[in-house]
């Protein structure tokens, strides 16, 4: 008894509050199914768990955590030292299991789901998101229990972080393992985090290995250098989607990545122009193949080059009929080609629309 009041789940009577009974209770139905599949969408074999929470999120964990390929991939560091790269960051995954039981609707008969395939894994619980709590600001707003009382049993006995910020957390680590970040799904009755994976970025993670711990730990620096590796610029309002905080907030924010010995990126553009930023040239050196985008304008180089030396210039809608991109991806293409040094806007022709046209640098240069 003596537990019990420490972990404040009894009243003045001693008699077991409802954290009590979800801690250490055994409930009447099932209360987790595990679904293990040979392979997305093929037949699962299940596994249902009836436990108190004391025993069934520990043994949730250790399940999926045999689950998991822990190696399919690795990245040797400088010194000899190898990395191994998992399917699914167990970080993560423990993060949206414990969240789903923590956090889940008791009220409701449903039962949570963890659905598990090599190339994917959902977890799926009961109940709609806390009040007050958003889909698109999940990684901003403060981490809000559904019972209270129960989050501090748990983090008491050492099975839940009451102050963790699970979800920041969920993206951070599968993004360091050179993963995507995970998917979130909510609606009036349910939520649900989803996972994929695949061949690990190699490049990223390995680039990512390298940084301070208070960059490596850092979630936004995370999801803004994913973005980075995928899109040569990130304006206010790319950071705001990312970060899910208000356009000025992530302005800030990216002003802190943008400075000191470890800066990872570098402001290109004014309020005039247009405010963004983009990876600073040591970085993007280091991250190597991890950056797509700039792949994408080296293979699209030799027909540009070609293209401009018959006809001495080029345009957005040349570039769109030539590779069928939209207006913003021949943009990028081309802010791309700039910053390889193959073209550069003409000083005598409009700076700002669709009637700019480039040059090839070499010209300007004569």
């Amino acid at each position: 008894m003596s537990l019990l009041r420490s972990l404040n789940v009894v009243d003045r009577d001693d008699r077991l509050l409802t954290a009590g009974e979800i801690l250490f209770c055994t409930p009447e139905l099932d209360v987790l199914d595990m679904l293990s599949r040979p392979a997305a969408g093929a037949e699962p074999s299940i596994r249902r768990f009836r436990e108190p929470l004391v025993l069934l999120l520990p043994n949730t964990l250790a399940a999926i955590r045999s689950a998991i390929d822990p190696e399919v991939g690795h990245i040797a560091l400088a010194g000899g030292q190898e990395v191994a790269l998992p399917d699914f960051s167990p970080i993560a995954v423990d993060e949206a299991v414990t969240n789903a039981l923590v956090h889940r609707d008791y009220a409701r008969p449903e039962r949570v789901v963890v659905d598990h395939s090599p190339n994917a894994l959902r977890v799926w619980s009961p109940g709609a998101l806390p009040f007050g709590v958003t889909e698109d600001r999940l990684l901003s707003t403060v981490s809000t229990p559904r019972n209270v009382t129960l989050m501090a049993a748990l983090q008491q006995l050492g099975l839940a972080e009451r102050a963790s910020r699970g979800i920041d957390r969920m993206f951070r680590e599968q993004i360091r393992v050179g993963q995507q970040a995970p998917g979130i799904r909510t609606d009036d009755y349910s939520v649900e985090v989803y996972f994929t994976s695949g061949a690990p970025n190699r490049a990223f993670a390995g680039f990512v290995a390298t940084l301070p711990r208070t960059m490596r730990d850092n979630v936004d620096a995370m999801l803004v250098l994913a973005h980075l590796c995928q899109r040569p610029t990130a304006t206010p309002a790319d950071a705001a989607r990312l970060l899910q905080v208000s356009e000025q907030e992530a302005t800030d924010r990216l002003e802190v990545l943008a400075v000191g010995a470890d800066a990872l990126i570098e402001r290109d553009g004014d309020a005039r122009r247009g405010l963004r930023w983009r990876l600073r040239p040591s970085v993007a050196s280091a991250l190597g193949t991890a950056v797509q985008h700039r792949a994408r304008a080296e293979s699209a180089r030799p027909r540009v080059e070609a293209h401009l030396n018959e006809y001495g210039w080029i345009t957005n809608k040349t570039i769109r009929n030539m590779f069928d991109l939209d207006v913003q991806q021949a943009s990028q293409m081309l802010n791309e080609l700039r910053a390889a040094n193959v073209v550069i806007k003409d000083p005598e022709g409009p700076q700002r629309g669709p009637a700019i046209r480039w040059l090839p640098t070499s010209r300007t240069k004569r």
